[in-house]
């Protein structure tokens, strides 16, 4: 790489008839973060560099090489640089995030006649979804808006030309997600006690983060990311109008930008023992959360896939969702007529509609007991698996 010779070790590790191998370099990848450094261009393009000459070591080689994001955006073009005739499918995770670097990285990598963008830079994104074979995304509905310039941005029209090779395969949760092997909690459940446990549970979550403990409160839970992308602009606002009701509870736990940190101490100085804020990170505490809180709250602005929404349906725990992305895909709003839906979701992205489906969703919970129970096995009967994801990969490969 850059004329320069690199030591890298190549790990191994074989687990359920699937052999996985890591790349390491002490030059690039011995940092205390995975990204975040201003020498991310070259670190990456070297990974990509990397995992191509170890490809071309294999005996047999790969029908099919899968890339994600950014990140390995420019392993397309150093296959077509070399003449190498790989099947590529890039998967993207988050638009947003798309790996802007000098294009000084191309000479390093000895990649020549190339047409370069202005600005002397390289869009690492733009640059995998041009010369990948087929592209993906985490959902259906996260594809349907990645044509339009809102979600996708500058990359609109790279979308827009590759429509006919573009898929979405919604993401899954592995089969030990599940209240019934979490060893965190105070009460293990599955259908059968649910009711039994779902009380209990509550209550240990009350005590553990500080909130006044009690059955009758309707506890509204968060893990998440405070960051605008989560919906927080909005959400703050909803909170300190809902919580005006003495019977709603508020817990958190999540790390972020310091303009919301700020609104929300706010938040928890205006209703003490109603908020609880767990602004760190704790392996125990997202399973108080999801097995304890009544509902789940992701008011996204955007959401490619989201991982929150299926974990607190495996739990029983309600979401209240915007209808974005994965979340439309995986929440359907309950009907009190048909008895059907998981959950509960709102369109527009503003304060009015989100209050509006938290004061539904608490009306249902507090006066609607046999609706909410229902809501509860509506929700715990959801299935979204990580092996419908391989098989659907696996089409999508054969495809290819």
């Amino acid at each position: 790489y850059d004329n320069h010779e690199y030591h890298v070790n190549l790990y191994q590790l074989n687990n359920q008839n699937t052999a996985y191998f890591f790349i390491d370099s002490y030059d690039f990848f011995d940092r205390e973060k995975i990204y975040g450094y201003s020498d991310d261009g070259d670190r990456f393009a070297f990974l990509s560099l990397a995992v191509i000459e170890f490809i071309e070591s294999l005996d047999q080689a790969p029908n099919i090489i899968h890339i994600h994001d950014w990140h390995t955006g420019l392993l397309p073009i150093i296959l077509k640089n070399k003449n190498l005739d790989y099947k590529t499918l890039m998967t993207i995770h988050n638009i947003e995030y798309q790996g802007i670097y000098s294009d000084k990285i191309y000479n390093r990598l000895g990649i020549n006649g190339v047409k370069k963008p202005g600005y002397n830079k390289i869009n690492f994104m733009e640059v995998g979804l041009t010369n990948a074979t087929k592209i993906s995304t985490v959902s259906e509905t996260y594809r349907s808006e990645l044509r339009y310039e809102y979600y996708s941005k500058n990359l609109v029209d790279i979308i827009n030309r590759r429509e006919r090779d573009f898929y979405g395969v919604l993401n899954g949760l592995e089969a030990d997600v599940s209240p019934n092997l979490d060893l965190e909690i105070k009460m293990r459940y599955n259908l059968v006690n649910v009711f039994e446990a779902l009380p209990i549970n509550k209550l240990e979550l009350q005590k553990q983060v500080g909130l006044d403990i009690g059955e009758q409160y309707f506890v509204l839970g968060m893990v998440t990311r405070i960051v605008e992308q989560k919906g927080f602009d909005i959400l703050i606002p909803a909170l300190f109008e809902v919580l005006k009701n003495e019977l709603i509870e508020f817990v958190i736990l999540g790390t972020g930008e310091e303009k919301y940190l700020e609104r929300l101490l706010k938040l928890k100085d205006k209703f003490p023992n109603r908020v609880s804020l767990n602004l760190t990170y704790d392996a125990t505490k997202p399973s108080f959360i999801y097995a304890g809180a009544d509902a789940f709250l992701m008011p996204s602005r955007y959401e490619p896939c989201g991982i929150g929404q299926m974990i607190a349906l495996k739990y029983g725990t309600i979401p209240i969702v915007r209808q974005t992305g994965g979340l439309n895909d995986t929440v359907e709003g309950y009907d009190l007529s048909s008895k059907r839906g998981n959950g509960f979701k709102f369109f527009n992205y503003d304060v009015r509609d989100l209050v509006f489906q938290i004061n539904n969703a608490f009306h249902i919970y507090a006066y609607l007991k046999d609706d909410w129970r229902q809501l509860i096995i509506n929700a715990m009967n959801s299935n979204f698996s990580l092996e419908d994801t391989a098989k659907e990969y696996i089409e999508l490969y054969r495809i290819i």
